[in-house]
């Protein structure tokens, strides 16, 4: 081919791909499940490039944070005009990210730390959340430093059959015949009723009966909740048992089996908001139910936690958008969270909310308001932090960038929140801001997974851990304002993942 032909054909190529460039659709084409996007002139002559958030300073706060744990000369909280808690030992400064509350108003959480100081049983931490939560990722480390700091010991609450067998905390399996209803899933129209309980969703090991039909079957079924060596230690032990349970319409039995050995039976009683309690006369690491009876109860859930101290109950609902609690049976969830003592909840939603962008979220802000109200009524004294949506990116071109909406939701959950009477702690914020989900998940190590939604171990422990840093100190600003005696935030043993 001679060297004018080679041109001629070069430059046919190059006008092909131009005349395609411009006349492709800018946001790219969709063919069923694939999506095509064709490079144009302008990016190709002056590529666009995204500026990603610099976490440098956060992660090494965080490292700031974990080895002032361990330090022996700590040294005194100060507290600014501002209220604002600086820690400072030798040359190692930390400013946490604080909760916000309407009209400065820190008094909401008082009788959060009214009960850590004066219970003398176990109080409870509800943590309610979509996917973020799921394998007790934050919930566990939060707890963690918890019961550290004030006592305690156990997972919480837990669903009879979780979708995760293996969290942080414990690992649980189940005979095959269980099945999981959710208020947030694909609902069985032949369900009649709205008592899903305060996780809600609930488990059971035989289907509900049809009315028109007597089901005189015996069935038998099996659940184990055991320790997991990858756990924090406080996680990995209990000595009180509570099993909650009703919609029980025919007989049946249950064992309970601590460490191995055969402990407690019961037959279970008809009705609902029932609960079979006990308490240990040693320390346990390891329990298995069995049931068996022509009837299955909804069990709502099952906790294992100490006599006195705090645990934190890790309430992951997955796809849920945190709209659906007005959905619920409102006294028989109350009746759950107060006899579970529940001292403080925290709502953690929004990332389902994000993929679908519209121009106004005030629709999304009246909705999450109502779903605040009802959990609000569970126990009007019992408090509310709502931590906002983390960061979420989508790839344009070469690069991954924040959704455009991710501020207007954060916005609509803080608004909701102020009008609830609700703390709000800013996690978008905290991470870095806009284009940050990029720099968590390309850090090294990496500290959030490639879809850009979620965190992984490493990232949800520097998140959850200054979450606890903010709301620690809002409790040495109470304690302050109390005028009572000085306790350190940081305990003087270092907080370590085991």
């Amino acid at each position: 081919m001679k060297p004018s032909q080679i041109l001629v054909y070069i430059l046919s190529v190059f006008s092909l791909l131009a005349l395609v460039s411009f006349s492709f659709p800018s946001n790219g084409l969709k063919l069923g499940d694939v999506e095509l996007k064709f490079i144009s002139i302008p990016e190709l002559l002056a590529p666009e490039t995204i500026q990603y958030a610099d976490i440098n300073a956060i992660i090494e706060t965080d490292q700031a944070s974990e080895a002032l744990a361990g330090l022996n000369n700590l040294d005194k909280v100060l507290l600014d005009e501002t209220d604002t808690v600086r820690y400072k030992a030798d040359s190692l400064k930390k400013v946490v990210h604080r909760v916000e509350f309407s009209h400065n108003n820190r008094s909401i959480l008082y009788p959060f730390f009214e009960a850590l100081e004066e219970s003398n049983t176990t109080i409870h931490v509800a943590h309610y959340g979509d996917s973020q939560l799921e394998g007790d990722r934050i919930s566990s480390y939060i707890r963690n430093r918890l019961q550290k700091q004030f006592g305690g010991y156990g997972p919480g609450l837990l669903s009879p059959n979780p979708v995760i067998k293996h969290t942080m905390s414990v690992v649980q399996d189940y005979s095959d015949n269980w099945l999981h209803y959710a208020i947030f899933a694909n609902k069985d129209t032949t369900l009649k009723g709205t008592a899903f309980g305060s996780m809600l969703g609930y488990g059971r090991y035989k289907p509900h009966a049809n009315p028109e039909i007597i089901d005189a079957d015996t069935v038998e079924a099996w659940l184990s909740i055991k320790k997991t060596n990858i756990s924090y230690f406080t996680s990995r032990k209990y000595s009180r048992f509570r099993l909650y349970y009703g919609d029980l319409n025919n007989s049946a039995h249950a064992k309970l089996y601590a460490n191995d050995s055969l402990y407690a039976e019961i037959d279970l009683r008809f009705g609902d908001n029932n609960v079979w309690k006990l308490n240990f006369d040693t320390i346990v690491s390891k329990v298995r139910l069995e049931f068996k009876g022509t009837g299955s109860p909804n069990i709502y859930g099952i906790a294992l936690d100490s006599y006195t101290g705090i645990t934190v109950d890790n309430i992951p609902l997955r796809g849920s958008s945190g709209l659906e609690f007005t959905k619920n049976n409102n006294s028989h969830s109350a009746a759950m969270i107060q006899d579970l003592n529940t001292k403080l909840i925290i709502m953690q939603f929004g990332v389902n909310i994000v993929p679908n962008p519209r121009e106004s979220y005030k629709y999304y802000e009246n909705w999450f308001y109502k779903q605040l109200m009802v959990v609000k009524n569970y126990n009007p004294t019992t408090p509310i932090i709502v931590i906002g949506l983390s960061d979420m990116s989508q790839k344009e071109g070469s690069f991954y960038t924040s959704y455009p909406n991710i501020e207007k939701i954060r916005n609509a959950q803080k608004a909701a929140a102020f009008r609830a009477g609700c703390g709000f702690w800013d996690m978008y914020q905290a991470m870095g801001g806009q284009n940050s989900m990029p720099s968590w998940v390309f850090a090294k190590p990496p500290l959030a997974n490639k879809d850009f939604t979620h965190f992984n171990y490493k990232g949800s422990v520097i998140l959850s851990s200054m979450f606890y840093n903010a709301l620690m100190k809002e409790y040495q600003a109470y304690k302050y304002r109390a005028k009572k005696t000085f306790q350190p935030i940081y305990t003087r043993e270092k907080t370590k993942h085991i």
